[in-house]
């Protein structure tokens, strides 16, 4: 029963009301929220998932078969609509395969094998994005319609970006914007339409972005019962919030952003759940570190976030409609911590979720080979310290 009494060793599990944030609390697994059932209520399901970035190493290992790499978090990929950060181009073979630092572009097929996994969005606003030119976003596109997958954050057509993607399922519509502080390759100006970025050339939230950020919430609530963002932003290898992020994430809030997804640190951030002036809740999550990596000596940093690049969460949110009220809310949120495993010579990838993993299998890990402290116990430490308050501001 110990294992009960320690929230990280679980699978995080919680509820919460935006309306009502005194009614929040932990749930014991599996058990679900009991809502009057005399209150009509539409719902929607959804995981969110941390950076797709594929490098070398997991064409490497996988061969063309990532099967056997996502099947310990398969049963956690699930719900209405799954959503990953897809942080590497899928141009094809034609464009070049490219696993390597600063220039990626996946072949063809792993579009496919993301729809076999269980995704069916990503996005795609990244520095990254313009790895491979506008051939490699047009081909994006189309690996992934073919595959079946709703591709969010790019366009090849100038006439769509200004386009509001809505994905709208049970009666609820769902306003998707994506965003990224830059792109590594800028494109030409005439080509600048291709992703938005919400920080101006010397990486500042100045007035005007600010200006179009609003603006850009605005338009999609009046065409959605909720907003959700996922960003791209903040520093790499670090905890420490940045003032962008924390500036964006106020003026999201302000104008009523429901939920909140960042990546890009390669790590995991903290969460909280803001208030603005008016008592609109937004829940934000500033990182959900890596789900797909491949790397165990980063020289951008020290062997403290060499060893959380190598961890990420998976975030599930139920967006819950009163139908008779018609007021949407984040009903529940479920955090799920995971550890991207693979053996030395970066070998046997597998994505293994916290609760199933081990000190056997971290001391296995190709990253405790060259950073002895990471290690289980390591691991949970720092998923409660990162955690921990934003259990406690849930809670009644």
């Amino acid at each position: 029963m110990r294992k009960r009494c320690v929230w990280l060793s679980l699978i995080l599990l919680l509820l919460c009301s935006c309306q009502t944030p005194s009614s929040a609390f932990t749930l014991k697994p599996g058990i679900d929220y009991p809502h009057e059932s005399t209150v009509p209520i539409q719902r929607v399901t959804m995981t969110f998932t941390g950076d797709l970035l594929f490098e070398t190493a997991n064409y490497a290992d996988a061969q063309g078969d990532f099967s056997s790499y996502f099947a310990g978090i398969q049963p956690y990929l699930t719900g209405d609509y799954v959503v990953g950060n897809q942080e590497v181009v899928i141009g094809g073979e034609t464009l070049g395969v490219s696993g390597d630092p600063f220039v990626f572009n996946a072949p063809a097929g792993l579009a496919k094998e993301l729809a076999d996994a269980g995704f069916n969005v990503l996005t795609l606003s990244n520095n990254h994005v313009y790895d491979k030119g506008l051939p490699g976003i047009t081909n994006t596109l189309k690996n992934l319609s073919d595959a079946g997958i709703t591709a969010i954050g790019v366009t090849d057509d100038p006439k769509k970006a200004n386009t509001i993607p809505i994905l709208e399922k049970n009666g609820i519509k769902i306003a998707v914007l994506t965003y990224t502080y830059a792109i590594n390759r800028k494109p030409p100006a005439s080509l600048s339409f291709v992703t938005r970025v919400f920080l101006n050339s010397q990486r500042e939230f100045d007035a005007q972005r600010e200006a179009q950020l609003r603006a850009d919430i605005r338009a999609a609530k009046a065409l959605s019962d909720a907003v959700i963002v996922a960003i791209h932003w903040g520093r790499e290898f670090t905890y420490t919030l940045s003032d962008s992020q924390r500036d964006a994430a106020r003026v999201m809030n302000e104008e009523g952003v429901d939920l909140i997804i960042g990546n890009h640190p390669h790590t995991p951030q903290t969460a909280d759940v803001l208030t603005s002036a008016t008592g609109h809740k937004t829940i934000v999550f500033y990182s959900l570190g890596n789900l797909v990596s491949g790397e165990t000596d980063i020289y951008r940093t020290n062997d403290f976030f060499n060893a959380m690049f190598q961890t990420g969460i998976l975030v599930q949110a139920t967006i819950v409609k009163n139908t008779s009220a018609n007021r949407v809310v984040i009903d529940e949120i479920k955090i799920i911590p995971i550890v991207n495993h693979f053996e030395v010579g970066r070998r046997d990838f597998r994505l293994i979720p916290l609760v199933d993993y081990t000190e056997e299998w971290a001391a296995l890990h190709a990253q405790h080979a060259t950073v002895p402290f990471f290690t289980k116990s390591f691991i949970d430490e720092q998923m409660q310290f990162l955690y921990a308050d934003f259990l406690n501001a849930l809670e009644p």
